[in-house]
């Protein structure tokens, strides 16, 4: 009985993180929102984005999770912390942050 509320008590802090973090991927950028009772959301656009970082433990491999660390310009740093299957999720946002966005004005 005591190895599962230990159990249960080691499970509370990844599950309140997997409650308030939320990671979107769009055309435009990659938009982190976190919180839960308040909510803090940044997008870094592909005009800021500068490269990337994937690391993942042991633990990360057995599993399938890893962190991904965004470099934008101006030395800011965005760490997605526990992305399942990290490498193809960082190959997915290289094609489409790597990407130049191209705005056509249609007006004379």
């Amino acid at each position: 009985m005591a190895f599962v509320v230990i159990w249960l008590l080691s499970m509370l802090r990844p599950l309140v993180f997997w409650a308030s973090h939320t990671y979107v991927l769009r055309q435009d950028g990659i938009e982190i929102r976190s919180g839960i009772i308040r909510l803090h959301s940044f997008v870094v656009t592909p005009m800021g984005f500068g490269d990337l970082l994937v690391y993942q433990s042991v633990g990360g491999r057995i599993f399938g999770y890893g962190d991904i660390t965004v470099n934008s310009q101006g030395e800011r740093q965005t760490k997605l912390l526990l992305v399942r299957s990290p490498f193809a999720v960082a190959d997915t946002i290289r094609d489409i942050m790597g990407k130049p966005l191209v705005r056509v004005d249609t007006h004379a």
